[in-house]
């Protein structure tokens, strides 16, 4: 498959998608999270947890906030995105991305994986219908007595 002939506002609708996930963990925002999944998606971030988040855009809503509440603050940093398979109806997206974290109990988690998303097309836009982990690590960082910390906050550029 050559990108090429995937036509620009396709391709950048696809390569959008996982930008938009990795704002919505930076932001806390479970609303702007679930909208990039389908009605019926699945989530598995296994083995990082147990199971699959199944059920849907609902059910991934309210994982991602059960997620959340055992954090101080998280952010991803996208590294970039291949567009790996395209038909016109369907696509697969991967993702490598760093993952880094605060718990409340003091801890500071910080990964390193691919995430792969089968993508169609739902109420006229590109959605994940599956957005599945493979993590290469995931473990401890020092982030729990930092030199420097400034948490980011919304509205706070002067544009």
């Amino acid at each position: 498959m050559d990108i090429r002939d995937i036509d620009v506002k396709t391709r950048l609708d696809l390569l959008d998608l996982p930008q938009k996930a990795m704002e919505a963990v930076i932001w806390r925002d479970a609303d702007l999270y679930a909208s990039c999944f389908t009605v019926d998606a699945v989530w598995d971030p296994r083995p990082l947890v147990p199971h699959c988040i199944e059920g849907g855009r609902e059910e991934i809503r309210k994982a991602f906030l059960q997620f959340y509440e055992q954090l101080k603050w998280a952010a991803q940093g996208l590294y970039f995105t291949r567009i790996a398979a395209f038909d016109g109806q369907r696509a697969t997206l991967r993702s490598y991305l760093g993952e880094y974290a605060q718990a409340k109990d003091g801890s500071a988690p910080v990964g390193f994986g691919m995430y792969t998303d089968k993508c169609v097309i739902e109420d006229g836009e590109w959605r994940m219908a599956h957005h599945g982990l493979t993590p290469i690590y995931f473990g401890s960082a020092d982030y729990a007595n930092p030199i420097f910390q400034q948490l980011p906050r919304r509205g706070s550029m002067p544009f």
